[in-house]
């Protein structure tokens, strides 16, 4: 049981982190209202792929977190049976 507890506890803090970092980016494009007129063609398209790299990260770390949890559940399941 408290494997799973840890379990729980660490895919809460990578969607905390996952809905930190959006959050973050929404007050970022809010605040600063993006000038691209700055940025070259080649500036911009390497900003949007770091960022979207950025989201793939997230979004894996995120989905190796909830199949861990899913067989910490399952093993506890099979256990408590």
């Amino acid at each position: 049981m408290g494997e799973l507890g840890v379990a729980s506890k660490t895919v809460n803090k990578c969607t905390a982190t996952v809905v930190a970092t959006v959050k973050s980016g929404q007050l970022d494009l809010a605040d600063t209202a993006l000038d691209f007129t700055n940025l070259s063609l080649h500036e911009a398209k390497k900003l949007e792929m770091e960022s979207q790299v950025r989201t793939l990260e997230l979004e894996a770390e995120l989905e190796r977190e909830r199949l861990r949890l899913a067989a910490l559940r399952k093993k506890h399941y099979h256990v408590s049976r």
